[in-house]
């Protein structure tokens, strides 16, 4: 008999994919009767982590339920972290009540439509665009599925 093959691609410290390779290994205890080759391949799904990896220790300073921007982890992160967020409204509440008191959902909107109003397509040589559409036709071609 022919063993079902099971190629499993896995972040080893990744709690998650800790519960599924337990989830499988339970099901497969319950099927004894399906041969089965499980191969397991590795895969790092925060590659950007710090090596000092995540702010457990800003959670420990500040507490449960506590304000942790204010850590000494976040504070030296932060001057390099280059993110400003688009969506908080930090002004005064006469202008925003002017503004139309828009809602964090209503602005948030207005940030990704005016993202897609922005985009233009790269451009692409004409050579490597007539390929590419022949190797999504020829894969589209090859599926017998209808969806696409």
């Amino acid at each position: 008999m022919t063993a079902l093959a099971i190629d499993i691609v896995s972040d080893t410290v990744c709690p998650w994919c800790y519960i599924g390779k337990r989830r499988l290994e339970a099901a497969l205890g319950e099927r004894t009767e399906i041969a089965v080759a499980v191969r397991w391949h590795p895969y790092q799904l925060a590659p950007e982590l710090p090596a000092e990896g995540m702010a457990r220790d800003a959670y420990l300073e500040a507490g449960p339920g506590e304000n942790f921007l204010s850590t000494s982890h976040t504070l030296r992160h932060y001057a390099h972290a280059g993110f400003e967020p688009r969506i908080p409204d930090a002004g005064p509440f006469e202008a925003w009540a002017g503004n139309g008191a828009p809602t964090a959902d209503r602005r948030a909107a207005a940030v990704w439509r005016q993202m897609l109003d922005d985009y233009r397509e790269p451009e692409m040589a004409p050579g490597i665009r007539a390929a590419l559409e022949a190797f999504v036709a020829e894969r589209k071609a090859a599926m017998a599925d209808e969806w696409h």
